[in-house]
């Protein structure tokens, strides 16, 4: 399936692996909010939203280049994410 289109594959794959993103992003600002008197909740939410956002946008930027979206196209944003330059 390497240079299929946009499948149901593709889709799931772009959401468990935002849910993930999420995760690895939130959880550690967890700490750092508190120590900075941001309630957790709310750092959480605002450090998984901004690298949510990032990733949206650099795959609105890929399908736009061509009208699809590849699973290839797609490991490359969420590379480019994992090393929190996502967005840029």
């Amino acid at each position: 399936m390497g240079t299929s289109t946009m499948t149901l594959h593709v889709f799931k794959n772009i959401i468990t692996r935002s849910l993930a993103l999420f995760i690895s992003f939130a959880l550690p600002s967890v700490g750092v909010g508190a120590f900075a008197g941001v309630e957790p909740v709310k750092a959480a939410a605002i450090a998984g939203g901004l690298a949510i956002a990032g990733v949206v946008t650099d795959l609105a930027r890929e399908f736009l280049k061509d009208g699809d979206l590849t699973l290839a196209e797609v490991d490359e944003v969420f590379k480019k994410a994992s090393k929190g330059k996502g967005g840029k």
